[in-house]
């Protein structure tokens, strides 16, 4: 997989510089034209017709720092809440948001116990900690 680094050209596009993503190397390819989506407004048809409040700025659906939208249990990510993003940045969206839609579905999960160290009787300056077996 790869990402768009550059447009190159004076004037006139020339090439465009791609950046391979897993090993981070580059290459120029030779064109003259490049095509992006149009408007960058989020494909938000299922918000608006679901009644979810629409961000002014965006035209997506408002969100909160949790990625819900005005309506209890509904969630909104990537592309939908900021249309320029990559596939990638949309994937880590669904990843951060996660845990708040297992949440919303389940109740908080309470954070796992860590063992701490346990001060041993009688030797005030030593410490057993826990060992994983």
């Amino acid at each position: 997989m790869g990402r768009r680094c550059r447009i190159l050209g004076h004037g006139r596009v020339s090439a465009v510089e791609i950046e391979n993503l897993d090993t981070h190397t580059r290459r120029t390819i030779d064109c003259d034209t490049v095509v992006l989506p149009g408007d960058w407004i989020p494909d938000s048809e299922l918000a608006r017709t679901a009644y979810l409040e629409i961000d002014p700025n965006t035209r997506g659906p408002l969100v909160d720092t949790r990625q819900a939208t005005s309506i209890p249990g509904v969630f909104a990510i990537g592309n939908l809440t900021h249309p320029v993003d990559t596939a990638d940045v949309a994937a880590l969206d669904g990843r951060a948001v996660a845990e708040h839609v297992l949440a919303e579905l389940y109740g908080p999960t309470p954070a796992p116990a860590v063992p701490g160290p346990r001060i041993l009787p009688g030797k005030r300056s030593q410490m057993d900690y826990p060992v994983d077996s």
